[in-house]
């Protein structure tokens, strides 16, 4: 699934600037950083209520497709500008995890 069907079916925000519609494979929620670099697979999509820049370091280092910020979470202005820089693509839900993974699920992910 492309991660524009959930900004354009779902509503998700788009809190960074990024050319990237990427493939979302699979999903991966966490909000450890130790443990997401540990586990997470490339082309998941991260989803987790961290807002710090350390999530984009650790997206890219993992090659993960996107990263979904649950719950309306606080997000930095830091980790935007940091994704930004990375073309890397940061969304945004009023939604929880588990309701991000229905849709995601109901997606075909």
């Amino acid at each position: 699934m492309k991660a524009s069907v959930l900004t354009e079916k779902y509503g998700f925000e788009k809190l960074s600037v990024s050319s990237q519609d990427p493939e979302i494979k699979h999903a991966f929620i966490g909000d450890l950083l130790s443990w997401v670099m540990g586990h997470a697979k490339g082309d998941d999509a991260w989803i987790t209520i961290l807002g710090h820049p350390n999530i984009i370091a650790v997206a890219l280092l993992r090659e993960l497709a996107c990263v979904i910020i649950a719950h309306d979470a606080q997000v930095q202005p830091e980790t935007i500008e940091k994704a930004n820089q990375e073309d890397f693509l940061i969304l945004k839900s009023s939604l929880s995890a588990y309701e991000i993974c229905k849709i995601l699920i109901s997606e075909g992910v």
